[in-house]
């Protein structure tokens, strides 16, 4: 898991277009399994294009395919024939899709749960719904909203997300994070950990190996212990600031 042997990019994107009454899951009136499944050795890029539903993403050792199954869910028996999931490969890279129709009034998702080599390195751009990755050699994660579930990444994690709770823990790199609003908990990074911007929400960063750096925050309480390196907070709005056994040097605004 800690050689990096497969690039992964998945694109679970309500971003790109998909209308907002997509996730409407109470309105769902028919169900359906979706299942894909495509050789991934030798393979350099896993392209995953998904939209509405929750997504879980699992490394797994020996895995030599990226095998996708999911729920598809619609209003209506038509649209729901119109959800699909479907997998193939070019060259060196892999594609696994879902199409979803997306036209006004007619609610329709999917929750997909993908497993993938656990060598891979994963990117993921997601709309909506909870995300969980777990397992794969490093992450590049951009969501709009939903809570974020990160644990054991072989490598670096980067995160934009618009809001939700984020939680990572047990990364073998360095974790930067930009989140809108909702709290952050970051647990035992080996390497540093950046907060770029956050709009609102309380954020605990605790088991860090090098330094840890909040560029900007709005408000929320910031609280960080056990870090090897430096602390530093270079602009906050409001919210209390803590800290305990920061090694190296501490650097926060004076209130």
């Amino acid at each position: 898991m800690r050689e990096m042997k497969l690039g992964i990019l998945l694109l679970t994107s309500a971003g790109l277009g998909l209308p907002a009454w997509a996730c409407a899951y109470d309105t769902c009136q028919v169900r359906e399994p979706r299942e894909a499944t495509v050789d991934a050795a030798g393979a350099a890029t896993v392209r995953v294009e998904a939209k509405a539903g929750s997504l879980r993403i699992t490394g797994e050792e020996g895995l030599t395919e990226v095998r996708a199954h999911g729920e598809a869910c619609a209003r209506s028996r038509q649209s729901l024939e119109k959800v699909q999931l479907r997998a193939e490969r070019s060259g060196d890279e892999v594609r696994v899709v879902v199409d979803i129709p997306e036209r006004w009034g007619e609610p329709a998702a999917l929750d997909l749960e993908v497993r993938v080599p656990a060598g891979v390195a994963v990117h993921v751009e997601d709309g909506s719904g909870e995300v969980e990755v777990d397992g794969v050699a490093s992450l590049r994660l951009r969501d709009g909203s939903g809570e974020i579930d990160v644990t054991d990444v072989g490598g670096d994690v980067t995160i934009h997300d618009s809001s939700g709770e984020v939680d990572v823990v047990d990364v073998e790199g360095s974790v930067v994070l930009e989140d809108g609003s909702g709290e952050i908990d970051v647990n035992d990074v080996r390497g540093s950990v950046t907060v770029e911007a956050d709009g609102s929400g309380d954020i605990e960063i605790r088991g860090v190996g090098e330094n840890v750096l909040i560029r900007r925050d709005g408000s929320g309480d910031i609280h960080v212990e056990d870090v090897d390196g430096d602390f530093t907070v270079e602009e906050d709005g409001s919210g209390d600031i803590t800290h305990e056994r920061v090694q190296g040097r501490v650097t926060v605004p004076e209130r």
